[in-house]
């Protein structure tokens, strides 16, 4: 990546630091006990030299594979960052702006080459510069090969009851019927969740009792009412979802954490 003089060509290269994404080591060394830690390198006021070295800029999954391409290129990067932001862009964009999108409009005025950084690629950026190919950045697979030999059998379908015990889920049930029950019972008015042929006492109304009840685990957003009591029904009920849902979050994080999956739930 060569002029025609045969030198170097010079990229000014903006470095739009975030945690993990593009990242200033030494930088972030430098600035450590600072208040602005770890986005020093963003204010005129708390840049530091470290800031504007471009070999500082080969941390994060998208900062280390744009440093090696430019590398691998020849190139002599001018690393920049927002505190370079110069006052000719704010002509187009308020200041405050976020730094993206100004960095964004530096591009398209000429201030600036390349901006490295997790962007939002929406049209009215498009339409004003040119983005990179999205890079992948992890892989989920929902089907894989099997790497243990283990025959599957029926009851291997049943393994989608976990994080929970049988006995838990049976707990989770009865949980269902009383929270109906209780529904049910402080039923005396219609209202938005009971006509008025599903009021106590009426046996039609422990049906739409579980109903509800059931819908608002599985769904969240079907308990609606005006009176106290069933507020407070709902407020309980709302916290054992709360626990359960909470247990099989953090069987899932230890899993994608650490690739094992913790005994199943004996009680919520």
């Amino acid at each position: 990546m060569n002029a025609q003089d045969g030198s170097p060509v010079s990229v000014r290269v903006m470095f739009l630091e975030d945690i993990d994404t593009v990242v200033n080591t030494a930088a972030n060394q430098a600035t450590k006990d600072q208040a602005c830690h770890p986005y020093c390198c963003s204010d005129p006021a708390t840049a530091t030299p470290e800031c504007f070295v471009s070999s500082n800029w080969g941390g994060g999954w998208i900062g280390k594979p744009i440093m090696t391409l430019l590398g691998s290129l020849g190139a002599n990067v001018i690393a920049m960052s927002p505190a370079n932001f110069s006052d000719n862009v704010y002509n187009y964009v308020p200041r405050g702006t976020n730094a993206y999108t100004t960095c964004v409009w530096a591009v398209f005025i000429g201030e600036v080459d390349l901006c490295v950084g997790s962007f939002w690629e929406t049209a009215p950026r498009r339409n004003m510069v040119l983005f990179t190919s999205p890079i992948d950045v992890n892989i989920f697979s929902l089907l894989t090969t099997a790497t243990l030999q283990v025959p599957f059998s029926a009851s291997d379908l049943l393994s989608i009851g976990r994080p929970f015990e049988w006995d838990v889920w049976v707990l989770v049930g009865v949980m269902f019927a009383f929270s109906a029950l209780c529904m049910w019972i402080v039923s005396h008015e219609p209202n938005d969740d009971f006509d008025e042929v599903e009021t106590f006492p009426q046996p039609r109304g422990l049906v739409k009792g579980f109903w509800v009840s059931a819908m608002g685990y599985l769904a969240g957003n079907q308990f609606v009412s005006n009176v106290w009591s069933k507020r407070m029904i709902v407020f309980g009920f709302s916290f054992f979802i709360y626990i359960s849902f909470a247990r099989a979050d953090l069987t899932l994080a230890n899993f994608t954490e650490s690739g094992q999956v913790w005994g199943p739930a004996s009680r919520v």
